[in-house]
Formats: C-alpha cells, structure tokens, sequence
C-alpha cells in the first residue's frame, strides 16, 4: 500500500541527519511529584521549567497512574502552567523519573530549546483502522513542524485495542521502518485489563483507544535503540497446533516436549521453576514473517500436562515460527553497555535526555529487583533527565534482536530514545 504525500528523511542507521553543522540547542526538562502531594502537578511542571533554565517549552509528556489522578485537569493544568499546547503522554504501568522506578507519581518531561520544534497528531477509534489512523496521525504531526524535518517520533498508544504490527506499518508509510520512533503502550496499573480502556493525552485532554503522535524536530539529533534481557534455546520451531492461547505442537510434537529439550540443551531453569515466585522466566519469541510483521516476545505462563500445552497470555497464529527464550536482568544490562554505546556513536552529539519505554514485564519478573534493568543507564547519563513508563508492549529499534532492520512491536524489551 503507498499514501500520498510522503516525505523522506536522509537516515543512517537510526540516526535522522536534520541539520548537517546546526548547533544542538535542545533542552529538557523533568519534574515529578507523588499524587498523593498537595498541588502535584504545579511542583512537577515548576521542577521540569527550572531544568529548561529559561528556555522556552515547546512540548510536553505527561507519565501519571490510571488511579488518583483527575486526568482532564492534569492536562489543563500542565497546560496552563507551561505555556504549552502540543502535550501528549498517557497512563502508566508505573513511572520512570531520574532513572528510576516509580509508582503514583506524575511525571512532566518539557522540551524546549532555540530552533526546536514540535507538532501533534491524535489518532481516534485505533481499532477501526489502526494503519489508516497512525498514518494520518504521524502525518499531522510532521505537518505541524512546518518546514522543519522531524528528528524523531514519540508514540503513546493503546495496545489492548488495535493491531500493533499494522499500526507501525502506518507509520512507516511515512518515515520509512529506519526512522528513530520510541513507543509506550498505555495502562491502567495492572496487566489483568479488567478495567476500562488506558488512557492517552492528547493537546485537547485525555483519550480513550487512541493513539498520540509528538514529532520533535529542527536543531537536534535524536537515536534509537533498544535493550533485552532475553537468551535464545534451542532452534526455531514452526507452530503446528493451537487452542486459544495454549500452544499444543511444535513441529508437529507436544509442545512441552520440545520445550524441556530447549530447556536442557540451553542450560536454563527448569520448568517447575516457572510456578515460583517471580514465575515469568521464559517466553516465545515469534519471529517475523514479513516487513511488517514485527518478532515479539510471548510469556509463557505456564503449562498444561494433560495437553502437553505451553499457556501464552495471547494468541498465536499457527504456523508461526517461534523461538523458546529464557530472560533474566543479568543478561540485559551485560549488553546493554555495548547496545548504548553503538547509539551514542551513530548519534554523534551530547546526550541531552533519555526516553524509556520500559516493559512492565520486567516489573512481574524483578519484584525485589526492580530498576536494576535502568542501572546502565542511570551510569551513563547521570546528569540528564531519564524519564519513561512501564509499557504494555514497546516500539523502538529491534535491529538488536532480529536480522530485520526494522523498528518494531515487542515485549520484554526496554526501548530507549536518545536526544542531543
């Protein structure tokens, strides 16, 4: 499918060229404050505009709790109190502020800076069409900048109710699958979606099954790059039989079977250590079947000895092809040195902020351990603002995790934007 009107961008790699020798001027700024806090929201913006040392917001990205927070005044409020009306953000499955962890806190990240710009697109009703409406949201969005081309693009959108895989391929049918793109599926604070749809905030208020689109651009860089913590077992097995979401065979054998095989021969924990504390140590990686097709990683919650079934939280099409990954903190931030490293380089100027999307799966697996997965990053970029949620499904730069280029839909990835 092609739209009209598209426009490219010069890229390498992830890195968007928007201004050749321009001098970087970008600034951001970070507050947060408890919910619980009287005038929460006034301490955070005051916080985040003292970090802009007098520079002037040109955006805002609002990170809050489905509960304790009245959601059209918080976005009144950030807007009357910034100056700002191209404000995006939604509702969290917990809070980053300073690099760490945090829950029912409000969290308030301005942009601002000499020769930056920003723009917003709302895309309503994402079931309904979910490529259609990201195109055209990613499409308001680089209109706003003007004649400035956009250096990077930040997605709040909710993942419960659309295809993911087609709403990423419409933004690609504007910037092309290599463009920096840093997503956050919203939540309500539990993964058990009992609850009414999450929440994502928009310049007009909050919204409900939607998606917003921020496009930042003119005198900065920007870079993307995304952090796993997972290790492959074993070979890539095609799906051959399912039941809602049980996995039953696995090239045409028990699933369970060849899942204890992959155990074995990849030295991971055994299976019974699946029904402990912190039980989600292994998952599925389904790898992608074509350019939009994105690979994800599927928990694997249990198992089913009657059938011989892997238990999955969602679906999966039969005849997929499928990995059996084992996860652990360890493994993400030894890699993630070397990952932030390489994103550094392609970005070629100062690190001014940091944006994570952060899986809230690592939040079941760490409990106790929770934010060790940030620790490399917290080291890195001490003195700049590290913001971002636990996301219900991350978009970022999977080149780390499979041969395609392609920025992609994923769980148990922690996505991380870089800006300079």
């Amino acid at each position: 499918m092609t739209f009209p009107g598209n426009r490219r961008w010069v890229v390498t790699g992830a890195f968007s060229d928007v201004g050749g020798a321009v001098m970087k001027n970008i600034k951001v700024g970070c507050g947060a404050a408890s919910v619980l806090a009287e005038s929460c929201v006034s301490v955070a913006v005051d916080a985040a505009m003292r970090d802009l040392d007098g520079a002037q917001p040109v955006a805002a990205m609002i990170y809050a709790p489905y509960e304790g927070v009245a959601h059209r005044e918080l976005v009144d409020q950030v807007r009357k109190l910034s100056g700002v009306d191209c404000i995006v953000g939604g509702t969290t499955f917990g809070e980053i502020t300073a690099g760490q962890p945090v829950d029912d806190h409000v969290v308030v990240t301005l942009v601002g800076g000499k020769g930056i710009v920003a723009g917003v697109g709302v895309g309503r009703g994402l079931a309904r069409d979910p490529r259609g409406i990201a195109h055209s949201a990613v499409g308001a969005a680089i209109s706003a900048l003007g004649d400035e081309d956009p250096a990077l693009l930040v997605l709040f959108y909710d993942p419960m109710l659309a295809d993911m895989s087609a709403m990423l391929a419409g933004v690609h049918d504007h910037v092309g699958p290599d463009f920096p793109v840093v997503g956050h599926g919203t939540g309500t604070g539990v993964m058990a979606e009992t609850r009414p749809v999450s929440i994502q905030y928009g310049p007009d208020g909050p919204l409900g099954g939607s998606m917003v689109v921020l496009a930042l651009g003119g005198a900065m860089h920007a870079t993307t790059v995304s952090l796993t913590g997972y290790r492959t077992m074993g070979e890539i097995h095609e799906v051959t039989k399912m039941d809602g979401t049980m996995v039953l065979e696995l090239d045409g054998r028990p699933a369970t079977v060849v899942y204890d095989e992959d155990q074995e021969g990849g030295g991971g924990f055994s299976r019974e250590a699946m029904a402990g504390e912190g039980a989600i140590h292994y998952a599925l990686l389904r790898h992608p079947r074509g350019l939009h097709e994105a690979p994800a990683l599927l928990a694997i919650y249990g198992t089913d000895e009657e059938t011989q079934a892997l238990v999955l939280a969602v679906h999966l099409s039969q005849g997929s092809h499928v990995q059996v990954v084992a996860m652990d903190v360890d493994t993400l931030t030894s890699g993630a040195a070397d990952r932030l490293q390489i994103a550094e380089d392609r970005l070629g100027s100062p690190i001014r902020a940091v944006i994570c999307a952060d899986c809230y799966g690592w939040k079941l697996l760490l409990q106790s351990r929770l934010g060790e997965e940030l620790s490399e990053i917290r080291g890195r970029y001490q003195t700049v603002p590290i913001v971002g949620m636990y996301s219900g499904g991350e978009i970022g730069n999977l080149a780390q995790l499979h041969a395609d280029p392609n920025h992609g839909f994923a769980n148990y990835v922690m996505s991380v934007a870089l800006l300079g």
